[in-house]
């Protein structure tokens, strides 16, 4: 671009014009295309504070002020918009299908790692409601989703965690060294007193939880001295954020834009429906006055399967009656929203695709399971900070694998077979199998400890066989008796048939005389 300025400058200097009146109209120019080019895609991100790779500060991004502006809007929608609600509804039970599992922490017998009884703190009716439980996590992820940002306050003395609406944080402070990390949030609220009922404002800066230490007693704003809490912490979580920006963006930001235009073109097909159903016959006839006096037999074409008269001689439907606009051309559409929200078209639609019936788990393909494991791997981040916060030295923390069924079998065969072959110890298959199944990761157990010698010391130590006298079968003597051990019956070893799981061409075992569905020449059905 300075390339081509300079160009035009000596241009206009070799043709006796003002060097800046030229640039100056050729830069116009350039600017009148590029607004052109604009038209019909919305503005999200305000103008530079500086220019690109100078060092200053680069404002490149959604501000705090937009963001919540947005919010609403999305809010809203998630309401009353079918695609915006059912995305929100798709992301969310996908992300948490199956549920999240803790290690490594601590219950009532305490133990080396952390605090005693952390559990006893996970569970507690407020911790749950507001971020350990299953309702407090889908809010979680609906504030993702419509704000890009979540915060919880973390009381240092009683451990315990409150979420709290965005719409309260009214400023944030930087990290010094212009990283774009946020280092501190100021919170704006009204406290209501409940004996009184009075409203009361209050203002209260809180660190967050990775810059605890840089921690001090009141930040200064335009001259007032601030408070900082003292015994919390903030915890925050943000959506699509990128490198060097403070804030990232809603999940549903862009598909909220492109679901106005698919919603506009089902409101244009709606009315192009009824117009192709208002008329449903023309009469033509060759004559004025046989036009007219049509025109007086047959009502205006106002309302629906009305007749139209357009002066020939015949009685005919148009080629439009009977049919209806092609709501499918406008599936590129939707189909757009869904990509914004990393859904498959068919489950955003709820309806069967092309050519094809509708099944629930195909609409878990790979992009979409990539795409919930890379907001699975946020969540695993931000419950380890609560976790350590809370006194959990290394928490273990896992969401159960999307892998399940056939595909789980195949792999647990494939680990067994790494095992025979001695590639790899217990501890290693064990791992991996516990994070396959999405178990806490356990240590093997020791010889003495493992359910088959537990299973035969236990029959070892069964007391001898005595006899007992029955009246079920009879002895030699006349008596009848079963052999028990420790007054229980003893457990007869199972053996195998000799021709158990050997078929012959008659579909059963042994010559064909062992299956149930064979019957003698002189067996009769009752």
């Amino acid at each position: 671009m300075l390339e081509a300025a300079e160009t035009l400058a000596r241009d206009a200097i070799t043709d006796g014009v003002e060097p800046m009146h030229a640039v100056a109209e050729a830069f116009n120019a350039v600017n009148s295309v590029m607004a052109a080019e604009n038209i019909g895609w919305e503005t999200l991100y305000g103008g530079l504070g500086t220019t690109f790779g100078t060092g200053g500060t680069f404002n490149y991004g959604l501000l705090r002020q937009e963001m919540w502006q947005w919010a609403w809007r999305i809010r809203e929608a998630m309401v009353s918009a079918p695609w915006i609600k059912q995305g929100f509804v798709l992301r969310s039970s996908y992300i948490w299908m199956g549920g999240m599992r803790y290690g490594n922490v601590p219950g009532a017998d305490g133990g080396t790692r952390g605090k005693t009884n952390i559990q006893k703190i996970i569970d507690r009716p407020g911790n749950q409601r507001h971020f350990f439980g299953k309702e407090a996590r889908r809010q979680r992820e609906g504030c993702l989703y419509s704000d890009g940002v979540a915060f919880w306050l973390g009381n240092d003395n009683t451990f315990d965690i409150e979420q709290i609406p965005a719409w309260q944080i009214t400023d944030q402070m930087l990290d010094p060294n212009g990283l774009g990390n946020i280092i501190a949030y100021r919170r704006s609220w009204t406290h209501h007193n409940l004996e009184t009922g009075e409203a009361i404002q209050q203002v209260k800066w809180y660190f967050t939880d990775e810059y605890i230490d840089l921690k001090v007693d009141t930040i200064n704003v335009s001259g007032v001295a601030e408070p900082v809490a003292q015994h919390h912490r903030i915890f925050d979580q943000h959506a699509n954020r990128q490198q060097g920006l403070a804030y990232g963006a809603p999940d549903a930001l862009a598909a909220l834009i492109w679901y106005k235009y698919a919603r506009d073109g089902y409101i244009d097909g709606r009315t192009m429906q009824a117009a192709l159903t208002s008329i449903a016959f023309k009469v033509t006839s060759k004559t004025g006055a046989g036009a007219q006096a049509a025109s007086t037999a047959f009502a205006n074409p106002t309302g629906g399967a009305s007749t139209a008269v357009v002066g020939h001689n015949d009685l005919a439907p148009p080629a439009s009656a009977g049919k209806g606009f092609d709501f499918t051309t406008l599936r590129e559409l939707v189909a757009i929203v869904a990509a914004s929200l990393s859904v498959s078209t068919t489950a955003l639609m709820m309806q069967a695709a092309d050519g094809g019936g509708f099944n629930a788990q195909a609409a878990m393909e790979l992009p979409v399971r990539l795409a919930m494991e890379q907001r699975r791997d946020e969540h695993i981040d931000l419950d380890k900070r609560v976790l350590r916060w809370c006194g959990v030295s290394d928490p273990d923390v896992e969401f159960v694998p999307y892998a399940q069924g056939e595909e789980t079998y195949r792999i647990i065969q494939g680990l067994i077979m790494l095992l025979d072959n001695d590639l790899y110890t217990r501890q290693d298959i064990r791992n991996v199998a516990d994070d396959l199944l999405g178990l806490a990761n356990g240590t093997v157990p020791a010889e003495d400890q493992r359910p088959s010698f537990l299973e035969a010391q236990q029959m070892a130590t069964l007391a001898p066989a005595e006899t007992l006298t029955t009246n079920n079968a009879k002895s030699p003597n006349g008596t009848s008796k079963t052999t028990v051990q420790s007054g229980k019956k003893t457990p007869t070893p199972q053996t195998a048939s000799p021709n158990q799981g050997k078929s012959n061409s008659t579909g059963g075992q042994g010559g064909g005389n062992a299956t149930n569905d064979l019957r003698g020449n002189n067996q009769h059905v009752k």
